[in-house]
């Protein structure tokens, strides 16, 4: 048997990364930013180090690629982005990207008229986490979860009988079995321009009002209560969001 999965046929390695771009819980003006970022993860991606690239977008979760120690080729999850190296690492043009869900733009904004929507988003995020979780139970030993993304559900911290809170709880409890470290990278506020890289920064401000009343002043409780019931580390969004994360898994 063949496998690229970590710690399978004796294969031992440092622990599993696996980096989830979440576009489904993203506006799609920080979007670029995100999918910048996890490129420029990518080029300190050490020796050895087993990573997985995983998105979860209006449609569902998708593997865009298996675990690999490659930066090379795990970039390639990027295409269509023409990619090139450069002295400081790697450099995209993002303009053509496939992976950019502008489907979420309107889902968000139909969000602000109906509350149920965003219930329905936050079930069916937790089911994919869920899913998520019993994929990298197959693995053994420690993994880590680097959840990008604009909005979180409150994993390990809801309490009722309704559907979407039963769900969240379920995907708390199988990351939980999967032996996850989740670290919640949040993607939106306040980034400056980054010089290697020609993309958008995403400023609060610059949003229509009616879409940042899509940003809960409290999430970044949300994002230390994730972090601390799983061993992980709640990850703010700044100019060098990329070296955080490797500060942080590393």
């Amino acid at each position: 048997t063949v496998s690229n999965k970590p710690g399978i046929n004796g294969y031992t390695s440092q622990p599993a990364t696996v980096l989830l771009l979440d576009t489904k819980n993203t506006d799609p003006v920080f979007q670029p930013w995100m999918v910048a970022q996890a490129a420029r993860l990518l080029s300190y991606l050490g020796s050895g180090q087993q990573l997985a690239v995983y998105q979860l977008r209006s449609d569902g979760l998708h593997q865009l690629h298996a675990f690999s120690a490659n930066a090379r080729h795990l970039l390639g999850a990027f295409a269509p982005a023409t990619i090139s190296r450069t002295s400081t690492g790697y450099k995209l043009d993002l303009s053509h990207v496939g992976i950019i869900d502008k489907q979420t733009q309107e889902e968000l904004e139909r969000e602000v008229q109906d509350i149920t929507l965003r219930k329905r988003r936050q079930e069916e995020t937790a089911h994919a986490l869920a899913e998520l979780g019993l994929f990298l139970r197959e693995i053994p030993g420690r993994k880590n979860i680097l959840w990008m993304s604009g909005d979180f559900l409150p994993l390990f911290d809801v309490k009722g009988d309704s559907s979407e809170t039963k769900a969240i709880d379920a995907a708390a409890r199988a990351l939980d079995a999967a032996n996850v470290a989740l670290f919640p990278t949040d993607v939106r506020g306040h980034v400056v321009p980054e010089t290697p890289q020609d993309i958008a920064h995403g400023e609060e401000a610059t949003i229509p009002a009616d879409r940042r009343k899509l940003l809960p002043p409290n999430y970044h409780d949300v994002m230390k209560t994730i972090a601390s019931s799983t061993g992980g580390a709640a990850i703010f969004n700044k100019a060098q969001l990329a070296e955080s994360m490797v500060d942080n898994v590393s």
